[in-house]
């Protein structure tokens, strides 16, 4: 019993010893989603991704920011920093943090700038903050392979633009041990449909679409597009495995959103070289990343078979591709095209929608874990409590 005691005792030191040291470690993302990049401002440069954000969930809802990492990751705070200018943007004033899809907590941010970076109209706001639980209070780690950055609310200026310079997640890296493999990355594809010239004209290599390159507003060959067409032609991309041919249990999709008012797919149809077609439910709150690892089983006239979604790994097997089809368009000389097209598309005022993402894996969605961040003064008592057990059987 003494013994069991001792290794309790120490767990606790470990703990108490550990949890503040790990927040101050700065995460790598394996990749990035949402907003805008621009090349100078390095790696995470995400300037200006809210354009006068509408938080009622009318059109575009769920602007925001993503980050995937390789694998299950411990995040415990967000710093996020906001550019302010001589013409006041608006901050953002609320975020809501989904961690694998699922809903966990909020983000606050204070309207108090730090000093700026710099001097002249160029300056800066820096806040490192916890991540809330859904009671708006209680400090949360987060165990996710991936986190998007939902904004729900910004403080009121005149200029209705909110814009990020740079965010990051601070907390423990996944165990290499852990690491996932996207079977998406650097392979070869066949893109269907899209733009080939014009402003969206280009698209480089393979794994542009593939790694994680956000939007570039000074080069939008960076992410995949495709614009509204005649409601037949198809619009899809493939990607190609030839001989590995890799078992499917989820993908990890994400298109352009939050800027150029980009329309939005309700669903895509997933399929393989075997002949199997699965209907995914595009969340719309985290369309700018999010993973999926089953859907509706359709036949082949695209009706749905059963009464409950199938997993892909029941399917997709051994496959030499990997399909993701968009939604037909409708009647698309109709006067009032948004509501023809409105079953199948968030739209909006854009011509062009992007796909920024198209991840795939051999395992299912991993279920996100959380749990409150005990105070520093609850440790010490936890740790006082079991010195003070530990004597006594002593």
């Amino acid at each position: 019993m003494r013994y069991v005691i001792t290794v309790l005792v120490l767990g606790l030191v470990a703990v108490a010893l550990a949890g503040p040291a790990a927040a101050e470690v700065r995460l790598t993302p394996a990749s990035l989603t949402g907003g805008v990049n621009e090349p100078d401002k390095g790696g995470l440069g995400c300037y200006r991704p809210f354009d006068g954000l509408d938080i009622s969930g009318a059109n575009n809802n769920g602007y925001g920011l993503g980050v995937a990492f390789n694998g299950q990751t411990v995040v415990e705070s967000l710093t996020l920093v906001q550019f302010r200018d001589g013409w006041q943007r608006r901050m953002i004033e609320q975020i809501d943090v989904y961690a694998n899809g699922e809903r966990v907590g909020v983000v606050f941010l204070q309207d108090d700038p730090d000093l700026p970076w710099n001097t002249g109209y160029k300056n800066f706001n820096t806040q490192t903050l916890p991540i809330l639980g859904l009671d708006g209070v209680t400090p949360i780690s987060v165990t996710a392979t991936w986190l998007t950055l939902v904004v729900k609310k910004q403080y009121i200026t005149p200029d209705g633009n909110s814009a990020v310079e740079e965010f990051w997640f601070n907390g423990t890296p996944c165990d290499e041990a852990n690491y996932e493999a996207n079977l998406n990355l650097r392979r070869e594809f066949i893109a269907t449909g899209n733009y080939a010239g014009g402003s969206h004209g280009g698209h480089g290599s393979g794994s542009v679409v593939l790694d994680g390159n956000l939007h570039c507003a000074a080069a939008n060959g960076w992410s995949m597009f495709w614009g509204r067409e005649d409601g037949h032609s198809e619009q899809s991309f493939t990607v190609l495995y030839g001989e590995d041919r890799p078992d499917i249990g989820s993908v990890g999709i994400a298109f352009l959103a939050g800027h150029g008012d980009r329309n939005i797919p309700k669903w895509v149809v997933l399929s393989d070289s075997n002949g199997n077609h699965i209907k995914i439910d595009v969340d719309p709150m985290t369309f700018v990343y999010d993973r999926y690892d089953r859907g509706w089983l359709l036949d082949t006239a695209g009706n749905i078979v059963g009464d409950e979604p199938v997993y892909f790994d029941e399917y997709f097997i051994a496959t030499e591709s990997l399909k993701l089809t968009f939604p037909r368009w409708t009647d698309m000389d109709s006067d009032d095209w948004r509501t023809i097209n409105s079953v199948n598309w968030w739209t909006n005022s854009s011509d062009a929608f992007g796909l920024t993402e198209f991840q795939a894996f051999a395992d299912r969605v991993p279920a996100a874990e959380w749990a409150a961040i005990p105070e520093p003064a609850t440790m010490t008592l936890l740790l006082l409590g079991g010195l003070a057990m530990w004597r006594r059987r002593k």
